[in-house]
């Protein structure tokens, strides 16, 4: 949560934006059931209103998951959406898990992360 609030903090985003996503990204960390979920994940800011030139796009933080048999992001925008997107394997393609909602009526993501947590569990790569 640290390296996540000193990046929110210095960003440019609204006061209401920053709280959205310190809350957003509190309540998804606390959802988390096993902590190894988190190991070696890292922190980027995305805009895909500049990435995509599209002025409707989402802005926020991405949470990046970039392990041997794991790749993806778990994407909180500032508006309380949140997009996911993941493939797992190395050299063979075992599966893949993507979705999201808009956040217009308040963030949730508690059914990703059982599913996801589940996804690991099941791969091998993380302990039961």
């Amino acid at each position: 949560m640290k390296e996540a609030q000193k990046l929110i903090e210095k960003s440019d985003y609204s006061d209401e934006e920053k709280n959205n996503l310190k809350n957003n990204i509190g309540k998804f960390l606390s959802m988390v059931e096993k902590d190894e979920i988190l190991k070696n994940t890292s922190w980027s800011y995305f805009d895909y209103r500049e990435e995509y030139n599209d002025p409707e796009g989402g802005k926020g933080l991405d949470l990046v998951w970039n392990w041997e048999k794991v790749n993806g992001v778990f994407g909180f925008y500032t508006n309380n959406g949140h997009g996911f997107s993941f493939d797992f394997g190395k050299d063979t393609f075992d599966g893949c898990m993507f979705g999201g909602e808009d956040g217009e009526y308040g963030f949730s993501c508690g059914l990703f992360l059982n599913d996801f947590e589940n996804s690991l569990v099941r791969n091998g790569l993380i302990p039961t």
